[in-house]
């Protein structure tokens, strides 16, 4: 690495700072940390920047702000200054860990930084050259790309959010930074967006897990001059006991000791926040005329990072989302039950959502639509007999009237009509969602759940598939995606995680962890259970209130999956 003259020729010199206290400029560590690449944010928060760089000319590069203009190193503390050369805040590097560090504003005594090394390969391409359908083979300087994914098969879609009116559709579940324009078929990036989000990351150790997807690839159809980043961040633990075992075995040893349930759920919670994000970075260059479809392998190095991408620049981008490579599927068809009573105005919104994002016949080659025709039915148990029936009844709908006989009552009756349809021969379900009718559901959640169910292990096969709740008010908390009854004497219902901000990308990193429990439940707000669960027997516990999706869980001995999104 260059050291600069100011460096070279200074060994030692003294600086008086406004308290007139003498500071000693401290030449071997600058030498270290000259040209070093930082995240740069607050503990447990947003991350300002991932390309805070000390230059060699004692400047910030990578980010521009007033308040972080330069930086200087005396003693053993990182100075960083204002474009006036005020100080503005202090890092302590006497631990000798330059990968991270610990900072303090000097204007607020509660707001703390850290600055977290980051590792980077930077890939620029020279040339392009397209096939005859329109497809790109990247030649890049040090690598070359395949022009397609051989037996392709896409987990999931990039979404833009539909409406920023709509609780569940709050923008930073989405992407993060600069204002995203949708036209309908294409959206565009002007300036800076961050896909590492709730919504669009890929979770490693989900797919490798419970599918046989091993390999992974973000597809683009983009137009445009634009810097891309694929980011695979993880998770880094402060606690030597985690780094020595890992979080699932110290979570494990949680479990099956002897303290009390409760207890062990909020230490558990505790541990995975004593955390911090570390991340691996490839960065690409494009400037593409047309639209062009753009391949991108993903590095799989680190079993449970989560995988996003940053776009900056402008990209008119028509269709994305990630994929992998797969030999076979299994078949997956699915009914959902749901039940109702005089709650129109959320269940005919749902009803349209999936009508136009899920089963459009009119449109279902498009990336939004890959259910396709016939793996999708719908029963509606209609508790106040409000709906209109022959208006809403479809090949793919149906509305069963029904007694108020409560959401126990009108979900058992979902399920009769389940096996009905079997036996009927009208159609042959391999799995059951149970959804509430007053919620309003991300379509994309459908797709999820079949992608998933087409690739799972056959050792996962029979595991229940869980969503997650929101909060109804803010629309970005989650009030629970699992939950267990506690063994104490004062039992109660209890969410296994604390309540996680969704756009914060290290809760949503926590959120995809495991914490073991028992007694777990599926809540039925949104729940995908195998068909071998729906029969005569199993028709859900008659309580009218609350309590039939909890009993149903415990009585079958559920095993749940979670996944963001």
């Amino acid at each position: 690495m260059k050291v600069p003259n100011r460096i070279k020729k200074v060994v030692k010199r003294t600086v008086k700072s406004p308290n007139t206290k003498t500071k000693v400029y401290n030449k071997e560590l600058s030498s270290q940390l000259i040209g070093t690449r930082f995240s740069f944010g607050k503990p447990n928060q947003s991350v300002f920047t991932n390309d805070f760089t000390l230059g060699e000319d004692f400047k910030i590069t990578g980010y521009q702000d007033d308040n972080e203009y330069s930086w200087n190193v005396y003693q053993t503390t990182l100075e960083i200054s204002d474009i006036k050369g005020n100080v503005t805040s202090k890092f302590d590097l006497s631990s000798g860990n330059l990968d991270f560090i610990k900072g303090q504003s000097t204007k607020w005594d509660d707001v703390k930084f850290e600055l977290i090394k980051q590792s980077r390969m930077v890939y620029k391409f020279d040339k392009a050259v397209k096939d005859n359908n329109e497809k790109i083979k990247i030649k890049a300087t040090e690598s070359e790309y395949l022009t397609e994914i051989k037996n392709e098969f896409r987990i999931q879609n990039i979404v833009f959010p539909q409406s920023s009116d709509e609780k569940g559709q709050k923008r930073e579940l989405f992407y993060r930074g600069d204002e995203v324009v949708s036209f309908g078929n294409f959206n565009i990036v002007d300036g800076y967006s961050d896909f590492n989000t709730y919504i669009n990351s890929l979770s490693l150790s989900k797919w490798t897990k419970y599918t046989t997807a091993n390999e992974f690839f973000l597809k683009l159809s983009v137009k445009g001059q634009f810097e891309l980043e694929v980011i695979q961040n993880y998770l880094t633990y402060n606690d030597k006991n985690i780094q020595e075992k890992g979080i699932e075995s110290v979570f494990e040893e949680l479990h099956q000791s002897d303290v009390d349930d409760v207890f062990a759920r909020n230490v558990m919670n505790f541990q995975s926040g004593n955390s911090r994000i570390t991340n691996s970075i490839t960065r690409y260059n494009f400037n593409f005329d047309k639209v062009t479809e753009l391949i991108l392998p993903v590095t799989t190095n680190i079993k449970n990072a989560m995988i996003g991408f940053t776009v900056i620049g402008n990209a008119e981008i028509h269709d994305a989302g990630w994929y992998t490579s797969v030999s076979k599927t299994s078949p997956v068809d699915i009914v959902i039950n749901t039940t109702t009573f005089q709650k129109e105005k959320y269940i005919l919104k749902n009803l349209s959502n999936i009508k136009e994002k899920i089963i459009d016949f009119e449109n279902k080659s498009t990336g939004l639509n890959q259910l396709g025709e016939g793996h999708l039915f719908i029963n509606v148990v209609d508790n106040g007999r409000t709906l209109d029936a022959e208006h809403i009844n479809n090949e793919f709908i149906r509305v069963y009237g029904n007694p108020n006989v409560g959401g126990a009552g009108g979900f058992s009756r979902g399920m009769i009509e389940t096996l009905n349809l079997q036996k009927n021969g009208e159609y042959h379900p391999t799995h059951v969602i149970f959804m509430d009718d007053d919620i309003e559901v991300l379509p994309e959640s459908f797709k999820r759940v079949f992608a998933l169910l087409r690739l799972v292990k056959e050792e996962y096969k029979d595991y229940f598939i869980e969503g997650a709740m929101l909060d109804s008010l803010d629309g970005i908390t989650q009030y629970e995606d699992t939950g267990f009854i506690t063994k104490n004497k004062n039992t109660v219902y209890m969410p296994v995680k604390d309540n996680y901000d969704l756009r914060n990308l290290h809760h949503v990193m926590r959120n995809d962890i495991e914490y073991p429990v028992d007694n777990e439940y599926g809540a039925w707000w949104y729940c995908t259970v195998p068909i071998k669960y729906i029969h005569e027997n199993s028709m859900s516990l008659p309580i009218f209130y609350r309590g039939d999706d909890v009993e149903f869980s415990i009585r079958n001995k559920a095993k749940i999956i979670t996944l963001n999104g």
